[in-house]
């Protein structure tokens, strides 16, 4: 088992695993009619770039455990490099300033990748949080900021988890801030339908299925993933690579379930 969990083709495996199922369902979303303007998951990526250069930065790491690291992050290109590639093709309608986000993505990931310049990556990840957020009143529940940090925070576990890194302390906070995340995008989007029901404009949901079903999902889909959380944290269990695989199918499908009711 050790030798599997160190062998590149393992960690490539694992690590490229988190983006497919990113793509896949903003493929989804898009399939659904969901209106294509940046990246759905950019803030997502920058939080879990954020978390991890704050591990390259301060964390106690070995060399190792910095190489493992750094393999894991490099696959993050995946998303951004597709994402500048849809971008492209339409850059005539959506403008310049999604394709700049992808270009930071891939800069940060090629920063962390020659270990220089990372007060400047961090820098940067902050800046295309910011720039992010513009985007977000389009959408606020598809492209909800808050649903998105959850969502980066399981991809920076991942990482962790997959580069076998040590940082015991560091890794026990992340379920405790995931679990908040979740409480804070639930008053998120309750805030949202209550105050501004302008952005309510379902799409025709699923043929023989409830109208309401795609928002009671969405809802329960929180509770399944807080229940999750709390079996690990009171039982002091570390997530592991499988857990957070299912963390991650479940966070990130909320906008999925989102665009049902905002499109």
């Amino acid at each position: 088992m050790a030798h599997e969990e160190t062998s590149p083709i393992s960690t490539a495996l694992f690590s490229a695993i988190p983006l497919i199922l990113l793509l896949a369902f903003e493929f989804i979303c898009a399939l659904l009619g969901a209106t294509v303007e940046v990246a759905q998951y950019a803030i997502a990526l920058f939080t879990a770039e954020i978390l991890l250069l704050i591990v390259f930065m301060k964390g106690q790491i070995c060399n190792g455990q910095r190489g493992r690291l750094i393999n894991a992050n490099q696959y993050m290109a995946i998303y951004w490099l597709l994402s500048a590639i849809v971008v492209c093709t339409q850059i005539a309608t959506v403008g310049i300033l999604p394709l700049l986000l992808s270009i930071i993505g891939l800069m940060i990931v090629a920063m962390i990748y020659l270990r220089s310049w990372l007060a400047a990556a961090l820098a940067l990840a902050i800046c295309g949080v910011v720039i992010s957020l513009y985007f977000v009143g389009n959408s606020p529940l598809r492209l909800s900021p808050i649903a998105q940090m959850l969502v980066g925070v399981i991809l920076a576990n991942i990482a962790l988890s997959v580069s076998r890194n040590r940082l015991q302390g560091f890794i026990a906070l992340l379920p405790f801030l995931m679990a908040l995340l979740v409480v804070v995008n639930v008053i998120y989007t309750l805030a949202m339908l209550c105050f501004a029901p302008n952005i309510i404009q379902p799409i025709e949901a699923i043929k023989d299925l409830p109208a309401e079903f795609p928002a009671i999902l969405y809802f329960v889909l929180h509770l399944v993933i807080m229940a999750i959380l709390a079996v690990h944290i009171l039982r002091k269990i570390k997530l592991d690579y499988f857990n957070l695989i299912l963390l991650l199918i479940l966070a990130s499908s909320l906008p999925v379930w989102a665009t049902f009711i905002s499109s």
